[in-house]
C-alpha cells in the first residue's frame, strides 16, 4: 500500500486521536485498520514506527498483557487489565512506584520507564 507523504507529527496526531477515543487498548493492527477506514493510506510499519516514538516520549504506554497501546495520563499509573472482557482500568498511586524503584536501585538496576500492570477481573465481570 502506498503511503502519502505527511507533515512531521501528522501520523502521531492521528494515532493519538484514535487512542483518546478508544475505551480499550488498541493494537498497531487495529490502529492501522481504523486509519484506513478514515481514508488514510498508511502502512502498518509506519504505524508501528510512530507508536515506538510515542512510547519513547512517554505519551503512550504499551500494555504487555493485551499487546495494545493506551494514552499515558500519569507516569504513576497502575493498569488493571480484565482477563474476561479486556477492559483496562487505571489507578494513580506514587507509592508503589517509589518502592519498586528503591528495590530496583538496591539491586543495581536503574528504572527508565516503569510500567505496572495488574491482571484480574473487573467489577462487572466479577459479578457475572
Amino acid at each position: 500500500m502506498a503511503s502519502k507523504r505527511r507533515a512531521a507529527g501528522e501520523l502521531d496526531a492521528l494515532i493519538l486521536a484514535l487512542l483518546e477515543r478508544g475505551d480499550r487498548p488498541l493494537t498497531g493492527l487495529m490502529l492501522t485498520g481504523m486509519l484506513r477506514e478514515q481514508g488514510e493510506a498508511v502502512a502498518l510499519s509506519l504505524v508501528f514506527r510512530a507508536l515506538c516514538k510515542l512510547v519513547e516520549r512517554g505519551v503512550v504506554h504499551k500494555l504487555l498483557t493485551s499487546r495494545g497501546y493506551v494514552l499515558t495520563r500519569s507516569m504513576n499509573e497502575i493498569y488493571l487489565s480484565c482477563t474476561v472482557c479486556g477492559a483496562v482500568g487505571r489507578v494513580v498511586s506514587e507509592e508503589p512506584f517509589r518502592r519498586i524503584e528503591t528495590a530496583a536501585e538496591r539491586s543495581g538496576f536503574r528504572v527508565t520507564r516503569p510500567i505496572v500492570e495488574m491482571v484480574g477481573r473487573c467489577p462487572r465481570c466479577r459479578s457475572d
